[in-house]
């Protein structure tokens, strides 16, 4: 019997809990939301230091917060934006339910695909917090997960789509990249 760590019970609970939205929103409103978060991930890693550099005054110093802070909001705007796009074009979609099967195919593949984006979302928050050194707890949490490696693995497959976030969020892990597990 595998027994999960609170953290990784979090972990798994958030997993399914985006592939459930995923079945419940479908496949084009979950690749759009997909597409938000490469998205998002890549323009915040490329564009959070300026940012960064206006609000360190309100973070008394702590540079690795408002790195982390920043790249949350732009992240988080760019996410946002890409969804809203993505919901009109469902809407559209929506007029051609009337084919048999279709909505079936779109509810399956958006759980797929919400399983995806939830364990893609993690291990980039992972990856961001270990790096940014905001949160050193994120590292012993790491360690001792039996959840993180996984995603951080999942974010490695996915680095060739995300090169300027991974060249600016360099692993920081106490799990060196040889040793993540293989999916």
């Amino acid at each position: 019997m595998i027994t999960l760590s609170l953290p990784d019970f979090v972990m798994v609970l958030v997993i399914v809990c985006f592939g459930a939205f995923g079945f419940a929103l479908g496949l084009i409103q979950v690749v759009g939301s997909l597409v938000g978060m490469v998205v998002g991930a890549w323009l915040a890693s490329l564009s959070y230091s300026p940012l960064s550099r206006q609000m360190s005054q309100y973070f008394l110093g702590r540079t690795g917060a408002a790195d982390a802070t920043a790249f949350l909001i732009v992240f988080l705007l760019v996410n946002r934006l890409s969804a809203a796009v993505f919901f009109v074009l469902n809407r559209v979609f929506r007029l051609l339910s009337f084919i048999p099967f279709l909505k079936t195919f779109n509810r399956i593949l958006g759980a797929a695909f919400g399983f995806l984006e939830g364990a893609l979302l993690l291990g980039i928050i992972l990856r961001a917090a270990q790096h940014f050194s905001a949160f050193p707890w994120v590292t012993q949490l790491i360690g001792e997960s039996k959840i993180a490696g996984f995603l951080l693995a999942l974010v490695q497959l996915a680095s060739p789509l995300l090169p300027a976030l991974l060249s600016v969020v360099r692993p920081a892990s106490p799990i060196p990249n040889e040793q993540l597990p293989v999916i």
